[in-house]
């Protein structure tokens, strides 16, 4: 059990590079999406949406190009309704060596439109290059649900709270933590999470904490 701190509170609830070890180790290999989720969610940091989305042909020499999902803007209509716009924007993400390897090796039998993660291609076929049905939001939850789950990694809201099973993004706090823990410029984590604002980013700045 790893004892995580409350964002009621202004701190954060992150995912650790051993936890994460930890739960790609119990994947089922007979269901390769597993594994693959879990070191999206962990390397890109992106929104569990924005990896759904991620195609074989978003692919770059260093990382991959990944849908933007902001928190958006609310909008007045002429007859004074107020609105909630989406405001989407591209963003690259940079990726490791041998993760962007991995995706490399996965994009050589799909098409460029085909999503890596799920869901169907524009051409309304299986996607994935692993012959699975397709899957959405709802079933990522549930796969992370179960790996975790399965990995027996929770996370506490303060001492003396129920276990809580940690979500995906809690990933992408994680990936962000580990960002700055190894030296990454805090502007350059900002670019990775898609953050508008550095002030957004810096919340993970007093976050590192090398005894949790």
């Amino acid at each position: 059990m790893t004892v995580g701190r409350t964002p009621l509170n202004g701190d954060l609830i992150y995912m650790q590079k051993y936890e994460v070890d930890k739960i790609l180790s119990v994947c089922n290999p007979d269901d390769p999406r597993e594994a693959l989720l879990v070191k999206f969610l962990w390397n890109t940091g992106g929104r569990i949406t924005e990896v759904l989305m991620a195609r074989a042909g978003d692919l770059t020499p260093t990382g991959i190009k990944m849908t933007n999902l902001k928190q958006g803007k609310w909008v007045v209509l002429k007859d004074g309704t107020r609105v909630h716009e989406r405001v989407v924007k591209p963003k690259v993400v940079m990726l490791s060596e041998s993760f962007r390897k991995e995706l490399g090796d996965i994009a050589t039998r799909m098409d460029s439109a085909d999503y890596f993660i799920g869901r169907k291609s524009t051409k309304g076929r299986m996607s994935d290059a692993f012959g699975k049905e397709p899957i959405g939001r709802r079933q990522s939850w549930n796969i992370l649900r179960r790996v975790i789950d399965r990995a027996g990694v929770t996370k506490t809201i303060k001492d003396g709270d129920p276990y809580w099973t940690p979500s995906a993004h809690t990933f992408r706090h994680g990936h962000a933590v580990h960002l700055i823990e190894n030296g990454v410029d805090i502007d350059k984590v900002r670019r990775q999470l898609g953050h508008r604002s550095i002030e957004s980013t810096q919340i993970y700045v007093g976050s590192t904490d090398p005894a949790r």
